[in-house]
């Protein structure tokens, strides 16, 4: 087990993993992962999202699609232009970005809009990270509206909308489980000195239908994101929702990994096993999206899913003409390629079960 490094602070001088010790002390001596990292990645006193993360791209410890290349601004813009029409959406038609990064999307998406149809679209973001809230305000001016939450942009928009995201799933808190004995147990975190440790809890609901999972094998379960999802899709009355994140199927996503998919970033470098837990407040810390679990979910709440393709597919799909430049431009051949992210990341969309066509 590494030792932590010095972590983010708070106002008073706590750290993170002061924060994290005294919360395993009144759960009675561990948290679960879910707990832990609703602490260390969105605390806004000692959160990694919260207070410390600066930006994201080449300057950031990660980076997304959009900052590598503008082409999954276009393919949203053109996603937008003809759902707008198909859906017969009232103007201005709402554009709703959850979780915006660096802004660097939501100007691509801007740019690409054709200058005469630039008025008939009203571009909204939610942020939750204060300081990424900042870099966006930085960079888009007046371009976009900042609101605080997916139903207050909703109820601004009358319920018609299109609410689109990239990698924001990913950034919820989840429960990490693991398969021993023939039962499903939870994962948990103490604190031993200066060292955030793992530890076995009790058993818990499996993670998904899989009988013959192996011994060991670990998943990740993402229930807040449910919850979350659960305060603003019944608002939604006319529109669609894209999510665009890396992930797969269950459990075909865990096969060949049977320590799950538990993975934190710090300037681009991906660390896993005990130095996931090495920086606390001050690394990113994630695994990839159960979309079983996301098209569930959306089901259950309203949401039919009406596709879900590569990364890959939905930008030739939008763009085919991506397909000749990607020879020319190597950060677009990397956004592309099948067997890395154009393959990795997957792109769901659905829309209100109710609302027609």
């Amino acid at each position: 087990m590494n030792l932590v490094r010095p972590d983010a602070r708070g106002p008073l001088g706590a750290t993170a993993l002061d924060r994290l010790a005294r919360l395993a002390a009144e759960r009675g001596g561990s948290v679960g992962v879910d707990e832990a990292l609703a602490l260390l990645l969105h605390d806004p006193e000692v959160g990694y999202y919260g207070r410390r993360v600066g930006t994201v791209g080449a300057a950031g410890d990660f980076s997304t699609a959009a900052t590598l290349h503008p082409a999954l601004g276009g393919a949203i813009a053109a996603w937008a232009r003809a759902r707008a029409r198909e859906l017969s959406l009232p103007r201005p038609v709402w554009l709703i970005e959850v979780g915006a990064g660096s802004g660097e999307l939501a100007d691509g998406v801007l740019r690409a809009l054709p200058f005469w149809e630039r008025r008939a679209f009203r571009y909204a973001i939610v942020e939750s990270s204060a300081p990424l809230r900042g870099v966006q305000e930085r960079r888009l001016g007046r371009r976009a509206d900042f609101l605080g939450t997916v139903a207050e942009a909703l109820q601004a928009a009358g319920g018609n909308a299109l609410v689109f995201s990239n990698e924001l799933v990913d950034a919820f808190p989840f429960r990490v489980v693991e398969r021993r004995g023939g039962e499903w147990l939870e994962v948990r975190l103490r604190v031993e000195g200066r060292r955030i440790a793992e530890t076995t809890g009790g058993p818990v609901p499996p993670p998904g239908e899989w009988p013959d999972a192996p011994e060991g094998q670990r998943c990740e379960v993402r229930a807040p994101y449910r919850a979350w999802l659960s305060e603003w899709a019944p608002h939604l009355r006319r529109g669609r929702v894209l999510t665009v994140d890396y992930g797969g199927l269950f459990p075909d996503l865990y096969l060949g990994r049977r320590r799950g998919t538990l993975r934190g970033f710090v300037r681009h470098g991906r660390v896993t096993g005990a130095d996931v837990w090495a920086n606390p407040g001050r690394q990113d810390v994630t695994a990839d999206v159960n979309f079983s679990d996301v098209v569930r979910w959306g089901i259950e709440l309203g949401l039919a899913p009406l596709s879900l393709v590569t990364q890959r597919e939905f930008l030739l799909g939008q763009l085919p003409s991506l397909a000749r430049r990607a020879a020319r431009e190597r950060a677009l051949a990397f956004v592309l390629d099948p067997e890395g992210m154009g393959g990795a990341t997957l792109v769901l969309e659905q829309g209100p079960r109710d609302a027609g066509p």
